[in-house]
């Protein structure tokens, strides 16, 4: 009896350079109370196999660039942390695809416009995280800025708040 299920889709990144994160960069839209960042993966080798059970065979290889645009801070009066996606750039180059003939340009212009698809839902799931407290003190942060001669560092700046008084 012919099993009609191909297996598992397996998937191996390996990345050639470390992600770089870029504090204020020139020309990033996001504006105050948020801190504008860019994250960078550059030069991935994604290996796509199909795995039968017992065999692993390569269909797609390619490599991926990704540049994403943020803003980053903490967010007040109620303190906490909020990451905001902003624009995607995405370069895909195939260069191996033994298993099928296809044009190797559709799927580099089609798979951006994949990653647009999908990153609002990323921003989404993200929301906000709470920073926790010290203790029974309180905090009340008023506000983050790019710092440094580069404007490369990230200040977080607060009050902190003395607990309230005892019985």
């Amino acid at each position: 009896m012919h099993d009609a299920h191909p297996g598992n889709v397996n998937i191996k990144i390996r990345p050639l350079l470390p992600p770089i994160v870029l504090i204020s960069p020139v020309g990033a839209p996001i504006t105050a109370p948020l801190v504008p960042v860019e994250f960078q993966l550059g030069d991935m080798i994604v290996n796509m196999f199909v795995d039968d059970g017992t065999n692993e065979t390569l269909f797609l290889q390619m490599a991926v660039t990704l540049k994403q645009q943020a803003g980053m801070g903490i967010k007040f009066p109620d303190n906490t942390f909020e990451l905001t996606l902003g624009d995607t750039f995405v370069h895909i180059y195939v260069f191996a695809e033994p298993l099928m003939d296809w044009d190797n340009s559709l799927f580099e212009d089609v798979a951006p416009l994949l990653v647009d698809l999908i990153m609002p839902v990323v921003s989404d799931l993200l929301g906000s995280i709470q920073l926790p407290t010290f203790d029974d003190f309180g905090y009340t942060v008023w506000e983050n800025r790019a710092m440094g001669p580069s404007l490369d560092y990230v200040g977080i700046f607060m009050d902190l708040n003395p607990p309230p008084p005892g019985p």
